[in-house]
């Protein structure tokens, strides 16, 4: 198929397409609809600090973290988790990742691993343990997700509005300015 692929509704919407071409949107209509906007961060960072604190008890009791996984009911990687300490980063993932969901509305659940891959970069960013080459693909999923200017530009996405022009009278720019955008 030539050419380049459409972009989705939900991104046309947003960069105003529609309002250009109204019976794009009319064909758009009866498009099958991705899932709510609000994407649900990963299970594994939603471990509560009572189920830690349980966790903490049944380790001094001398169970094994495999019995405690099974005990528990609960994945054996959280039970890992709460016993090296890793559940106090769950809370600073979670808010980083409400933070990533409040700076890009345009995200959909086909967004979700590339932005949790994103929050665990962050977080180790945050904390200063940050690789060359994670600090090279925390700036290209930043990118991919619309997170800078040029990434928001391939996305086809309008950017905010600039200061208005200046309206002096026989002001060469001012001129320019009226030509091209009036």
């Amino acid at each position: 198929m030539p050419g380049r692929p459409p972009n989705p509704t939900s991104l046309q919407l947003l960069t105003g397409a529609f309002s250009k071409d109204p019976a794009r949107g009319r064909r758009r209509a009866n498009e099958p609809q991705p899932p709510s906007r609000m994407l649900e961060m990963p299970a594994h960072w939603t471990v509560q600090h009572v189920l830690a604190h349980k966790i903490k008890a049944l380790a001094i009791d001398g169970m094994i973290e495999q019995e405690i996984a099974e005990e528990l009911k609960i994945p054996f990687r959280d039970v890992r988790d709460v016993l090296r300490g890793r559940y106090a980063q769950a809370d600073r993932l979670r808010a980083i990742w409400e933070n990533c969901i409040a700076m890009w509305p345009w995200l959909t659940f086909s967004d979700r691993d590339a932005l949790e891959h994103y929050c665990v970069l962050k977080l180790k960013q945050d904390e200063g343990n940050l690789s060359g080459a994670e600090l090279t693909a925390i700036a290209r999923i930043r990118s991919e997700l619309g997170g800078t200017g040029s990434g928001r530009a391939r996305l086809g996405m309008l950017n905010a509005p600039s200061a208005p022009a200046e309206k002096k009278k026989g002001s060469p720019r001012a001129e320019f300015l009226a030509r091209k955008t009036g």
